[in-house]
């Protein structure tokens, strides 16, 4: 039979309460989640993580980055290069 353990993790208080409030939505307790999580890695032992969803800033950043590249000159070759360089 098997007995009860005690798991501690670290982790934001908002990624807690989110969670919380998602398993009781759903109707069960958060520790029916992590086991079942747990559960799913010991049969398949693999990290599935979900794609970085900038925020705000980050966005303004990367679009000021893509811009600046956009407006870049570009070259074909090393010589080429090295000729627009000497210039």
């Amino acid at each position: 039979m098997a007995t009860n353990a005690i798991l501690t993790i670290r982790t934001d208080s908002s990624v807690k309460r989110a969670a919380q409030k998602a398993a009781k939505d759903l109707g069960v307790p958060l520790s029916v989640i992590v086991n079942a999580s747990l559960r799913a890695f010991i049969r398949n032992p693999r990290i599935e993580l979900e794609p970085y969803t900038p925020n705000a800033r980050t966005r303004r950043a990367l679009d000021a980055a893509r811009k600046s590249a956009a407006k870049s000159k570009t070259y074909n070759s090393v010589e080429e290069l090295i000729s627009g360089l000497k210039k």
